[in-house]
């Protein structure tokens, strides 16, 4: 299995924002930049099989944008453990026998799409990569059943696929 973290794009600021955090909406230039990212991806990777995404307002409609711009015809799916300060094992344990090969990708936050993928890799929770909002992580030949597996073939920060 091929694993794609994808960090939710620009969002408005948290503390400019007045509402619940749950619905902070994407900006216009975070639309934008996730357009042009999404460009970069259909060019240099598979598309994914499935999109997986937290539900928060940012992460799914993250999800929705990338989904319409490769023209996926399969389904987003929200889980609960992409949302923010979710236990990295967890999500692990919900890929176990979901996706045993293909591409899933995950769209979600930090620092939890990097302890995740520091996760899957390493079998531990320290993460070694960051990324930025918009940003991409692809973890290749990924064994669902066993952390420490794959091998982290690229963090690429948004300004690089733009």
């Amino acid at each position: 299995m091929d694993i794609l973290l994808l960090r939710h794009g620009k969002a408005e600021k948290r503390k400019e924002y007045q509402g619940n955090d749950l619905f902070r909406p994407l900006t216009d230039e975070g639309i934008q930049d996730l357009i042009l990212i999404t460009g970069w991806i259909r060019r240099q990777l598979p598309d994914p099989d499935v999109i997986a995404t937290s539900p928060l307002t940012r992460a799914s409609r993250t999800a929705e944008i990338v989904a319409k711009e490769l023209q996926l015809g399969s389904p987003i799916e929200s889980w609960e453990e992409l949302s923010p300060g979710k236990d990295p094992e967890a999500l692990f344990r919900r890929l176990e026998g979901v996706w045993e090969d293909g591409t899933i990708m995950l769209v979600g936050h930090e620092p939890d799409l990097s302890t995740f993928g520091a996760f899957v890799l390493t079998g531990r929770n320290d993460a070694f990569f960051t990324l930025s909002k918009g940003g991409l992580a692809v973890l290749k030949d990924v064994n669902p059943g066993k952390a420490g597996s794959g091998s982290l073939y690229l963090p690429m920060p948004s300004r690089m696929m733009r």
